[in-house]
């Protein structure tokens, strides 16, 4: 197999393992021949298949596994056996560990920390400071951000988000275009989560409505008033 890149002298210590900075050998993707990546144990942490890369000083160790088109950047840590595949990037300071698994398009970024057997899939999200662990699924254009907790075997998928300081857990399931922005939410209140959140937006759609409707009276005022005065002949 042609390889892409090799492990360079320069090291470091982590976690009881050493490390060895990546520098290609070919041009593939936005790499370049000579350029230099991120940390890996060994070999069998990045695939020399596919445009799979470790940028800058993110690191890659244990048992974790990159292929495919994925792509680890910034200083984000994958360790233990964690697998990230497809087109999924992994950024800035996130954090992912244990038996996490990562496909197609995921994009976990900032300071979102992932472990457990958590298993994203499709265009799902998980940013800022958000927390996901357990056995939790999410899929489709699913959302994790701000400081959210999802655990144990919630799943979540749709364009469901998950948002503010509010807390997931139980089996909960999450779908269609839901919105959490606090508080817990388990399977048990789930239905009465739901139901909350629908007359809360029925009610700010009542009062839009409302607030359009009289904007739309004193238009039509305003317009009667001067058609009576054309008619009048107030206008000459």
């Amino acid at each position: 197999m042609d390889k892409k890149y090799e492990l360079t002298t320069t090291t470091k210590q982590t976690v009881g393992e050493l490390l060895y900075r990546i520098r290609a050998l070919r041009n593939f993707g936005d790499v370049k021949a000579g350029d230099l990546g991120g940390w890996i144990a060994r070999e069998a942490n990045l695939s020399h298949k596919g445009n799979c890369w470790v940028y800058n000083d993110a690191e890659v160790s244990q048992r974790a596994k990159v292929f495919d088109e994925a792509k680890v950047r910034d200083r984000a840590l994958v360790r233990d056996n964690v697998q990230i595949s497809g087109q999924a990037c992994v950024s800035k300071y996130a954090r992912l560990f244990e038996n996490v698994r990562v496909y197609d398009r995921v994009v976990i970024t900032d300071c979102a920390t992932i472990n457990g057997n958590v298993c994203l899939h499709n265009c799902a999200r998980v940013q800022d400071y958000a927390k996901v662990s357990g056995n939790v699924i999410l899929r489709g254009n699913a959302q994790v951000q701000d400081y959210a907790k999802v655990q144990d075997s919630v799943k979540i998928e749709g364009d469901a988000q998950v948002l503010g300081y509010v807390e997931i857990e139980g089996d909960a399931k999450l779908s269609s275009i839901a919105e959490f922005l606090g508080g817990l939410v388990t399977s048990d209140n789930l239905k009465s989560r739901l139901e909350e959140k629908v007359i809360l937006d029925f009610e700010e759609a009542i009062t839009a409505l409302k607030a359009d409707t009289e904007e739309l009276n004193i238009k039509i005022q305003t317009f009667k008033g001067l058609l009576g005065i054309l008619e009048g002949g107030g206008v000459k």
